[in-house]
């Protein structure tokens, strides 16, 4: 077996400056722009601040994933920010770069629509995990297919109704009255860019799974290996992107932006991302921010 190959962390005043004028959404954002960053350093034992134009195409051109590429591009653009001949090249490198990036989703998206299944079949899938008293499953697949969340957005920890909300750091399902559970969203991807989420649900369906499920355990989900098992409990053992790109297709399809605007506000993501990287019906004005 081949090893692991590990960044060498070379402490130099360019690498302080880049850190302390970082910023990210997150620690663990903030962890992985470090990293890359020291790869660009051990790939040329030179600081990014140092690159040429020539070091920084052929650092680049060597990278085979193109995501990839626009994201050490990014790195590089943070580092010379305050020079203006190389910042004007690594963003016209990055235009240049946006083509391919648009048609490896392009071509991920076309492979993926001819192996999943129809909307129907997941809103099925959702009234027969009821009718099976599989209430697990009725949670997860109703909040996949009604809001559009991520695997984090599911774990959900249990209130009861009385109880005051013990931290702004986790998500929560509450019944506040007899006909109402509140879903509180306080930890999810974009939180930082658009708030936090609280939404009132009023199926009855999801009352009685909720209460049933409560009677059992604290949390909707058991086990911490969240994606593994949140595909116990999909259609066809979907993962929540191909769950999300279903619903989009969907909607896409009659042509319902309304709908697909609802789904951004619910999700969190723009409605310029959610068309770009999951379904190619419509074009919608570019937008370059990962979400």
């Amino acid at each position: 077996m081949g090893r692991k190959t590990v960044n060498l962390v070379v402490d130099t005043p360019e690498r302080d400056l880049f850190k302390s004028n970082l910023t990210a959404p997150s620690d663990s954002s903030k962890r992985l722009y470090i990293n890359q960053y020291d790869k660009i350093y051990n790939d040329g034992n030179l600081s990014p601040i140092y690159y040429t134009q020539e070091l920084i195409k052929k650092f680049i051109d060597k990278i085979p994933n193109v995501q990839s590429k626009k994201n050490y591009l990014n790195i590089f653009a943070m580092v010379h920010k305050q020079n203006p001949s190389m910042y004007e090249y690594i963003d016209t490198q990055k235009k240049l770069l946006k083509h391919d990036i648009d048609k490896a989703i392009s071509d991920k998206n076309q492979a993926k629509m001819i192996e999943i299944p129809e909307y129907q079949n997941l809103f099925n899938h959702l009234l027969g995990n009821f009718e099976d008293e599989n209430y697990t499953g009725y949670l997860i697949n109703y909040l996949l297919l009604t809001y559009g969340v991520r695997n984090k957005d599911l774990d959900v920890l249990f209130l009861n109704n009385d109880e005051e909300i013990p931290n702004t750091e986790d998500n929560f399902l509450q019944q506040i009255d007899k006909d109402t559970i509140e879903y509180t969203r306080y930890n999810y991807k974009t939180v930082a860019k658009y708030g936090v989420k609280v939404y009132h649900i009023k199926d009855k369906r999801f009352i009685i799974a909720f209460n049933r499920l409560k009677e059992k355990q604290e949390m909707l989900l058991t086990n911490r290996k969240v994606d593994y098992y949140i595909r116990k409990f999909t259609f066809n053992g979907l993962g929540e992107a191909d769950v999300f790109r279903i619903i989009v297709f969907y909607y896409a399809e009659q042509g319902d932006l309304n709908k697909l605007s609802e789904y951004s506000q619910t999700r969190g993501s723009s409605l310029n991302n959610i068309v770009k990287d999951y379904n190619l019906k419509f074009k919608i004005l570019d937008n370059d921010n990962s979400e």
